[in-house]
């Protein structure tokens, strides 16, 4: 494509494909997520946008695996658990196989919700509400029921030992 050639002279689905790649070169990105953010401009929508993505994925340019990789590992360093990196996930259009070896690959959750707990509390608190507040916490990072009990019950020994020590 020339610099000097106006938008409307060329072809609507060169254009979607040199926008897709643009887009790709950022970070990695779903079909669903290209499909959405080129639709919604006016000059391309005449394009086959699941032919487009077909060809980008041939091609290499796309790929819901490398998505999958740098999205868990992202929100993992965020310290999301794994019931919101799944929701997110869906919501970007992946289906649960090309993401759970990848999830899988990660057993420590109820480490990540420990160091997560760990760094909003000192100590395991005496009030039920507290401790209720924490656990609502947890969930609402996306932490299942084991990784919670696991950072609850480390909290709790952590607390004990100090309390021994002092």
């Amino acid at each position: 494509m020339s610099f000097n050639s106006s938008a409307s002279d060329e072809d609507p689905y060169k254009l979607a494909k040199m926008a897709a790649l643009d887009l790709l070169s950022r970070r990695e990105h779903t079909a669903v997520e290209i499909v959405r953010k080129l639709s919604r401009r006016a000059t391309l929508k005449e394009v086959n946008f699941e032919q487009l993505c077909s060809e980008l994925i041939k091609e290499g340019w796309l790929s819901h695996q490398r998505f999958a990789e740098s999205f868990i590992r992202a929100k993992r360093a965020k310290g999301d658990g794994p019931i919101k990196i799944t929701h997110a996930l869906r919501q970007r259009g992946l289906k649960s196989s090309e993401y759970q070896a990848i999830l899988a690959e990660y057993d420590d959750w109820g480490e990540l919700a420990y160091t997560i707990l760990s760094r909003k509390v000192e100590a395991w608190p005496t009030e039920p509400k507290l401790r209720a507040k924490y656990q609502r916490f947890l969930q609402q990072r996306g932490f299942d029921f084991a990784a919670i009990n696991f950072a609850i019950n480390q909290l709790r020994q952590d607390t004990q030992e100090s309390l021994n020590n002092h």
